[in-house]
């Protein structure tokens, strides 16, 4: 009995040894493990809402939207509203435009703060009054435009962001107008020659918030 009772204490021991060694081998290995609540974690930017500060010594209030699809791609609706700050011809033609642009976009290495690539739709109306030789009239010029851009948005850590972006397109007009009077059709036509946003060109410098 005493034998027993010398071997049982003995067992007792290697088994406390042997749970202490579990204990530490175990312990030590979380330490290797990435700890979940101290890993820093880079915040994820999905949406994105702009406005273009330069454009309004152009004449243009300018403010778009874009939704990151996925890490990829991404969907971005611009509205523009543009006050011609000077007058064309002899007819004085006053001009200002509105604009809808949907612009697709592919941000190469991912998420919203990257550079990328896509594809713009533009439809554009610049409508103008003028009075030459006495006759006042009106008119329409509706614009579409299909092109392809590039560009780069840069998101600092307050989710402030900049966004630079070029492109051209494929231009296309067309001319509403009720008096077919010859010269007042080379008034218009002066406007469309001289002023030089008129065009297939698609810019973008503009400041704003990610979240």
């Amino acid at each position: 009995m005493e034998i027993l009772f010398i071997s049982k204490n003995v067992f007792e021991k290697h088994m406390l040894l042997v749970v202490f060694f579990l204990s530490s081998f175990f312990g030590n290995a979380q330490d290797f493990s990435p700890n979940k609540e101290t890993t820093p974690k880079t915040k994820t930017y999905k949406q994105a809402i702009n406005f273009c500060p330069l454009a309004i010594a152009f004449g243009i209030y300018s403010i778009n939207y874009e939704l990151l699809l996925n890490n990829h791609n991404g969907i971005l609706i611009r509205a523009d509203y543009e006050s011609v700050p000077k007058n064309y011809s002899a007819a004085d033609i006053n001009v200002s435009g509105k604009a809808g642009i949907i612009n697709y976009r592919y941000h190469i290495k991912g998420g919203l703060n990257s550079f990328f690539v896509g594809a713009f739709s533009r439809y554009r109306i610049y409508s103008g009054e003028g009075n030459l030789n006495n006759t006042p009239f009106n008119f329409d010029l509706k614009e579409c435009t299909i092109g392809a851009n590039f560009g780069k948005r840069w998101i600092f850590k307050n989710g402030l962001n900049i966004n630079l972006v070029w492109g051209y397109g494929f231009f296309m007009d067309h001319l509403k107008q009720d008096n077919l009077d010859n010269d007042i059709l080379k008034s218009i036509n002066t406007f469309q020659n001289q002023y030089g946003l008129y065009n297939g060109m698609y810019g973008e410098f503009s400041i704003g918030f990610a979240f």
